[in-house]
Parts: structure tokens; C-alpha cells; sequence
């Protein structure tokens, strides 16, 4: 029940005489310790307020240590501000006074952190820089500071006998500034001041001395001198000499000019002033070469020379040709044309030179410039002939040609073979001369046979012109192309041709069986046509073993592997003899193989394929198995008895496998074996149903793949999902109300509707992996439907409060996976749920209320107080605590 509170006041008369009240203030925007930068404005608020005043009729003054910085009124809301610079000092204090001057005062004291002043560097001018007073001096420098952008600094600049200096400019966002101005004639310190925001200065000097106005470079040329000539596209080198009396003579530029060319080049002296400059880009003409000088300041000296270029005479000559042979003692004609462009062609002199007979001839030209030159003087040989043409100026021009005056071949030299020569040679007649002139002697050629004349006029003699006993003489001719040589002779006698065997074959072969008879053929001639005789040896492992035609193996006992060689001999009629050899190998049976055979006989992709095999052989020999294994005709690198399909193949591969047997001496017949890979089933997924504990008609269960399956063979995998619901297919076999049915999340079928669940109801999602053609294993996930109760942690113990009336804290608890904690659930002696503490209006103050479980009371008491009296609250249930 409420109880009412009642209050009781007792009045009495007396007088009241008005007090007046302080005014009050407080800073708001900072505290102490707050920071601050020294010299930087910083915005301060606070504020003000008066019982007995209204805001309006305050002053609010603001000082930095003891003195006075703002005075202003607040505004209506008594808010004041103040923007403060800081110095060291760093206490700001806000007071303020009412209309009676009473005070209220509040401080608060700042870090105030020190700033730095702008710091300065000085490019331009450098102290070695030689400066003249009627020429502008560069000036350049960097300023920055700590605080502020370098473009917001104030720059100037001051000499130490000018005073500030005009120059104007404010340093870009790195902090550059350039200018220039005139300064007088003495020793200056320049320096560049900076100064920041909180009017801190920053500065660099520089000491330079400016000099008198600046004087003119001196220049001369050296060389060349006056009216040199030189030719057209000649290296002309020039030298000369600049010298800056107040200045560095390596600083000057030194610019080359023609009077009829224009600027020709440029050039800079060394620290003496001496200059180097050549050119070969002169024009035909006569040039004024000007050297012209200019210091830094634009100052200049030119010196000048005169130069003249012009161009040889030329030669050109039409005849005779290079190389050109000509017959001993005949006249050899020259012509062709000469020119100058500054003679005439009558006053160009003329040499004729041979580099074997010397000079010949001076004949020059006509006035046309044509030249026409006969001479037969020249000795016989190669020569190379020289015309020059020379004109005034000492210029001239040559032109050589090689000709050759024709001398005849020396006597042949002549190698007749071979030796000794039999009527199946080809007799060879090889002739050798040399000539004095160089030239290339070709050769004529005749045989005889004995002293008589044939139609053969070659440098070889077919062998079937030839026979036994014969005489053939060869004789050469000599000719250079002009004139025969002497001619020579040489002479062969035909010797017996031996005879010639063109086979020797072992009948019935070169591998033969034990039990064969051997019969040795021949075939034999001779280029002399004479009848032949033929004789036998057999030999085997070096022991003769028959002379005759035939062979019989049978009576030799003869075995695997022995070798039998017949050596024919043919002989004519003079005794001449040839001789070739055969031989046979008694051979051997190679070994075979009866059954080939892989397993597994149905592969998939995962699977390892071996290869068996039976194998024989006639002789009892060791036998030996080479394996070559292909995948889809391809042949691997396998060569044993296994073949992995994690590396070597895949689904669908055709797979072949071919085995060769061999004993010690030869291989047998391959033979294969053949399958193809069938297709691997995926693995199996891993299955969890998402959330573990779903709630009644709250969440929807997702049957969720945290690992998915994975296939062999890299086909697409897809899943089959199917849901039971304690045990009973889903949504098959439902007796109570039609259920929603699954729906598609992520997969197919994947999602349960919260609202066919139930509490206590197991579900389970169960995921098949499938590649199409064949299923993977399957996997399941379960899980239970949850109440939903609303639960919170306090005391040691999780509390939940039941849904509706009648449940038992054992049921609770129970539903929840947990133990009934009846000790923990205790307060006050009372068996409580959990302090429980909604707002409560009894009609008077809001109280604090907590449940009871014994009398369903509600225990309560003032705010944050210990309960004190009871209040009925039907609606309290039962809280339980749980463990």
C-alpha cells in the first residue's frame, strides 16, 4: 500500500532586510594543464552568472597573470570569451563584477609551450661573387619557421650602408625568395630578416664587397694570321686570348662570328684567358672572322682576321678503265677533264706518274680543260698511273687508274696421274705456269696415243679410252688471254687392272641357325676382261674351319653367338688378286611375353596403376622389362612398374602401357596394355546448422558448409541437402500442422523457417556432394531447439526469468542445458530470482522495488536506500539462478 508523506510548516512575523549575492564564474573551455603556444592567440571561454543580476548587467573582464587583456559584457546566457596570446606566464583568469562590484573569480593555468623564432639562409649573393655598383646584384634566400608556413612570414632585406633595400617578393610554400637590387660601391652586410606571426625575428648576413663600374674584356687573335687560305670543308683551328680586367677570365663568353656565315661557334677560356676554337663549316669566300668577347655584365672586346677558303682544282679521268689490259709496246690513250673554280685550264699544270716507270709525261690540258694523252712507253707489268693537276694556290687534285702492259705465260709445268695408272683410272693432266702480269693463264689441251693424234682435248682422259700396255701423252698450251706460252708435254704407260669383287654374301644370311649349311657367293670382275678363279677360306674366332664353297654348321657343333667368316680370293691372269670377307652370326631366339595386365581395373583419377607381366624365353636367358607408359598418346617419364594419378593423369585419360622384354642380346616383341580413368567421386563437406542453439519461432536454421568438398578431378561439385526432425524426414511424415516447408539460403533446401520449429525438437541437416556423376560421402549436423529465455549473469550464477506461470526453476534451468543453483537464489532469507529493479511511482517519490519468490511481494525503498516496507506486485515471477 502507498504510505503518505505529509509535511507541516509553523510562520512567523518578522522583518527581512535583502543581502546581496556574489557573482559567480567559471572557465569552460579549458583546464588546468591544458596546452598552449607562446605568442599564438588562443579562444577562451567561461561562464558568469549572479543571483540577483541578470546576465546583461555583469562585466566579465579576462586577464593573463596580473594584467588585464578582455573586458566585455556576457551575453544574455552569461557567456564570455576572450582570444589571449600566452606568454610564459600561462594563467588565464576569468572575473567577474556585478553592479555592486562584488566578484567572482576562476583561473586556470596552461603548459604554455615555447615557440621558436624563423630561421634564414642566404644563396645569393656568395662572399667570392666579384659585384659591380652599376650592375643589379641577385639575391636569394630560404626562411622557415617551426610554427608557421613560410609564406606567411614577413621578409625583408638590409645592407650595412644602403639600409633596407627595395626589394620586393614574399617567399613561396618552401620558404624561396629572390630578387635583385643596385648597391653602392664599398663592403656591405647583407642580411635577410624574418619575422613570424608572434612577431619573433629570424635573420643571415652575408658580407660582400661591390666593386667600381665594371670594365670591358680586352680580346686579340693569335692565329690565324691575316689572308690565310684554307681549303673548303678544311679543320681550321683558331686561337686567342680574352682577358677580364675585374673579373674571371674562365667566366667570359666568347662568341665566333663570320661576316658572311653568321654566328659560326662558341667558346670559353681558361683561367689564363687563352682560347681554342676550330671549324670546318667556312664557306667558299673570303671570310672576316670576328672574335667577340662579353663578361657577365654584358661588357665586350671583338678581334678580328681574315680568312680565305676556296676549293682545289679537279681531275677526272674518262679512260682508259681500271684494270685495263693492254698488248706490249701499243699505245695506251688517256683522256678526261680538269677544272678550278678560280684558274683557267691553260694555267693548271699537269704531272703524268707510273708507280713502275716514274714520271712520263707534263702534258696538260687545252683551254677547254679537255685532256688527251698517247704514250707507249710503258714496260710491261702492272702499273698505276697518277695524274695531277695543280693550280695557283698550290691546290690540287690526283687521280690514279691500274692498267697492266700484257706479258706472255711461263713454260707449263704438268702433272699426269695417277701413277702408276691401270685401264679403270681416269688419267688426270693437271698443267701449272706462272705469269709476270698477273693475269690468269688458261690452258689447251691434246692427247696421243702413242703418236697418233685423238679427238681428246680435255685436261682428263675417261678410263674407258684407255687398255693394258698403252702410251698416252698429254699435251698443254698456255694463254693469258693475249699470247700463248711455250708448250710441254708428259706421257703415262696403262698398267694390268687388278680385279674388282662387287660382293661376298653368306647364304642363307648374316644370322643363321646352328643347324644351317653356310654357302659363300662372290661376285667379281676385271676391267682387263680376263676370265677369273675363285678360292674359299672359313674361319671362325680366328681357327680356319673349311676351304671349300660350302659351310655345314651341323658337323662344327656350333653354338649361340659364334661368328663364321668366308673370305673370298679372285686371281687373273697376270696374278693380280682381290679379296672381301662375309660373315654370319649364329643367332639367338629373343624372349616374349605371354600376359600383360593392369590394375586396378577400374582407375579413377586418385588411383595408382600397376603394370603386371609374364615373361619368357626359349634359351633359359635372364630377361629384362622396359616400360613406356603414355597418357593420350604422350609418352611419360615413368619407366617403372607403377603409374600415380595424383601427378600423370586425369578423369577421362587414355592410358597405355607398353613392355618390351630383352635378354642379354636382343629385345623381343612390345606388347601393350591399355585403360582409361574413370571419373572420381568428390570428398565430403563439413556441415555445421547456423545458429547451434536456435531459438522457437525466432531462427531460421541454415544448414551451413564451413568446409566445402573438394573433387579429384576439378569438376564443379554441387550439394544435395535433406533435413529430418527427430528422425522423421522433413518435411515429410508431418501429423501436426502443415509446416512451411524449406527454403533456399546459400543451396538449395539449405533453410528451415523459424517458424516450423518447436522447443525441444532436434533438427538435422544432412549435405551430399555430387560432381554430376557420381555422389560424394555424406555428412550431418544437429541441433536442438532452444526457449528463449531471456537470461543475464549476477552473483556467481546465470538468472533467467520463466515465460509463463507454473514452470519450476528445475524446468527452467533445465531447458537451458544448466543445473538449478537453489543455495545461490537466496537474498535477505528470502528465495529470490535476482535483484530486480524497475522504477516505481508510489504516488509521492520513485522507489527502487525487488522480488520476492516467497510471497510474491515487492520489497522497496527510497532511492539507493535498503528496502523498507513491502508492496504487492502480482506481476513479479519467479527468477532462477542457474549453473
Amino acid at each position: 500500500m502507498l504510505l503518505p508523506i505529509f509535511f507541516s510548516f509553523s510562520c512567523t512575523e518578522q522583518s527581512v532586510q535583502a543581502k546581496n549575492a556574489s557573482p559567480t564564474a567559471q572557465i569552460t573551455s579549458h583546464e588546468d594543464g591544458a596546452e598552449a603556444l607562446e605568442g599564438y592567440l588562443t579562444l577562451v571561454r567561461g561562464t558568469v552568472s549572479d543571483p540577483d543580476n541578470d546576465p546583461l548587467n555583469l562585466t566579465a573582464l579576462w586577464y593573463l597573470g596580473p594584467d588585464e587583456v578582455c573586458r566585455s559584457t556576457p551575453d544574455a546566457d552569461g557567456i564570455t570569451s576572450c582570444e589571449i596570446a600566452m606568454d610564459n606566464t600561462g594563467t588565464i583568469t576569468l572575473e567577474v563584477r556585478d553592479p555592486q562590484d562584488a566578484a567572482g573569480v576562476d583561473s586556470v593555468t596552461f603548459n604554455v609551450t615555447p615557440t621558436e623564432a624563423p630561421t634564414a639562409e642566404i644563396h645569393l649573393p656568395v662572399t667570392e661573387t666579384v659585384l659591380f655598383s652599376d650592375a643589379p646584384v641577385s639575391l636569394e634566400a630560404t626562411v622557415s619557421d617551426a610554427e608557421d608556413n613560410p609564406e606567411t612570414l614577413s621578409v625583408w632585406w638590409e645592407s650595412s650602408l644602403d639600409g633596407l633595400l627595395p626589394v620586393e617578393g614574399t617567399p613561396d610554400s618552401v620558404g624561396l625568395l629572390s630578387g635583385s637590387t643596385y648597391l653602392s660601391e664599398g663592403v656591405h652586410t647583407l642580411t635577410v630578416w624574418a619575422e613570424d606571426s608572434t612577431a619573433k625575428l629570424g635573420s643571415a648576413s652575408v658580407s660582400v664587397q661591390v666593386g667600381a663600374p665594371n670594365q670591358p674584356p680586352e680580346c686579340s687573335i693569335i692565329s690565324p694570321t691575316d689572308n690565310t687560305s684554307v681549303l673548303l670543308g678544311q679543320q681550321l683551328a683558331f686561337e686567342g686570348l680574352a682577358e677580364d680586367p675585374d673579373g674571371s677570365n674562365d667566366s667570359l663568353l666568347i662568341e665566333w662570328y663570320s661576316d658572311k656565315d653568321g654566328l659560326v661557334g662558341n667558346s670559353l677560356p681558361d683561367s689564363a684567358g687563352a682560347i681554342d676554337f676550330s671549324t670546318a663549316t667556312l664557306s667558299n669566300d673570303t671570310h672576316t672572322i670576328s672574335m667577340r668577347a662579353a663578361d657577365a655584365y654584358g661588357a665586350t672586346c671583338i678581334a678580328n682576321v681574315v680568312i680565305m677558303v676556296s676549293t682545289p682544282p679537279s681531275i677526272e679521268l674518262t679512260s682508259p678503265l681500271a684494270d685495263t689490259l693492254f698488248p706490249a709496246n701499243s699505245p695506251v690513250l688517256f683522256t678526261g677533264m680538269v677544272s678550278d673554280g678560280e684558274d683557267p685550264p691553260a694555267q693548271l699544270a699537269m704531272q703524268w706518274t707510273s708507280d713502275v716507270d716514274g714520271e712520263f709525261s707534263t702534258q696538260g690540258p687545252d683551254s677547254t680543260g679537255e685532256i688527251s694523252l698517247s704514250t707507249s712507253q710503258l714496260s710491261m707489268g702492272a702499273h698505276l698511273i697518277s695524274a695531277t693537276v695543280t693550280d695557283s694556290s698550290n691546290l690540287y687534285d690526283t687521280v690514279t687508274v691500274p692498267i697492266r702492259i700484257n706479258t706472255p705465260p711461263s713454260e707449263p709445268s704438268i702433272n699426269l696421274g695417277p701413277t702408276p695408272a691401270d685401264t679403270t683410272n681416269t688419267l688426270s693432266c693437271q698443267a701449272s705456269s706462272s705469269d709476270p702480269d698477273g693475269q690468269t693463264v688458261s690452258y689447251t689441251y691434246q692427247w696421243y696415243q702413242g703418236s697418233i693424234i685423238t679427238s681428246y682435248v680435255y685436261s682428263t682422259l675417261p678410263s674407258t679410252a684407255t687398255a693394258k700396255n698403252q702410251i698416252w701423252t698429254c699435251m698443254v698450251t698456255p694463254d693469258d688471254g693475249l699470247t700463248q706460252g711455250p708448250t710441254a708435254s708428259a706421257s703415262i704407260t696403262i698398267q694390268n687392272s687388278p680385279p674388282v669383287i662387287t660382293s661376298t654374301q653368306i647364304s642363307p644370311g648374316s644370322s643363321v641357325n646352328a643347324m644351317d649349311t653356310l654357302s659363300c657367293v662372290v661376285n667379281a670382275n676385271d676391267a682387263d676382261a680376263e676370265a677369273l678363279t675363285s678360292d674359299f677360306v672359313w674361319t671362325s674366332n680366328g681357327n680356319t674351319v673349311g676351304t671349300d664353297q660350302s659351310l655345314d654348321l651341323a658337323n662344327l657343333n656350333a653354338q649361340y653367338g659364334d661368328t663364321f667368316t668366308c673370305t673370298a680370293t679372285v686371281t687373273d691372269s697376270d696374278g693380280a688378286t682381290a679379296s672381301n670377307s662375309a660373315t654370319a652370326t649364329v643367332s639367338n631366339v629373343p624372349p616374349s611375353i605371354s600376359t600383360i595386365s593392369l590394375s586396378p581395373t577400374s582407375p579413377d583419377t586418385n588411383s595408382l596403376l600397376t603394370v603386371a607381366v609374364v615373361a619368357s624365353d626359349p634359351e633359359g636367358d635372364p630377361i629384362t622389362l622396359a616400360y613406356q607408359w603414355r597418357v593420350n598418346g604422350v609418352l611419360q617419364s615413368v619407366t617403372g612398374t607403377e603409374l600415380d594419378g595424383n601427378q600423370y593423369f586425369s578423369k577421362g585419360d587414355f592410358i597405355a602401357i607398353t613392355v618390351t622384354p630383352s635378354d642379354p642380346t636382343q629385345s623381343g616383341t612390345p606388347t601393350s596394355a591399355t585403360t582409361t580413368i574413370l571419373n572420381s567421386a568428390p570428398t565430403s563437406a563439413t556441415v555445421a546448422i547456423t545458429p547451434n542453439s536456435p531459438i522457437e519461432g525466432q531462427d531460421d536454421l541454415i544448414c551451413e558448409i564451413q568446409s566445402p568438398a573438394s573433387d579429384a578431378d576439378g569438376d564443379n561439385i554441387d550439394y544435395i541437402i535433406t533435413w529430418e526432425v527427430d528422425g522423421v524426414a522433413y518435411p515429410f511424415g508431418d501429423t501436426a500442422s502443415p509446416w512451411v516447408g524449406p527454403v533456399s539460403t546459400n543451396w538449395t533446401d539449405d533453410t528451415i523457417p523459424a517458424s516450423d520449429t518447436i522447443a525441444g525438437e532436434q533438427w538435422t541437416c544432412t549435405i551430399t556432394p555430387t560432381d554430376g556423376t557420381d555422389d560424394g560421402i555424406s555428412t550431418t549436423a544437429s541441433a536442438v531447439i532452444q526457449l528463449g529465455l531471456t537470461g543475464w549473469y549476477w552473483n556467481g550464477a546465470y538468472w533467467y526469468t520463466s515465460p509463463s506461470v507454473g514452470w519450476t526453476c528445475d524446468q527452467l534451468c533445465s531447458s537451458e542445458g544448466l543445473t538449478f543453483d537453489q543455495a545461490g537464489s537466496q537474498h535477505s532469507g528470502n528465495q529470490v530470482g535476482t535483484h530486480f529493479w524497475p522504477s516505481k511511482n508510489n504516488g509521492s517519490n520513485w522507489v527502487e522495488v525487488e522480488c520476492s519468490s516467497t510471497d510474491n511481494n515487492t520489497n522497496w525503498g527510497a532511492n539507493g536506500g535498503s528496502p523498507s516496507g513491502t508492496w504487492s506486485h502480482p506481476a513479479c515471477h519467479v527468477n532462477c539462478a542457474c549453473q
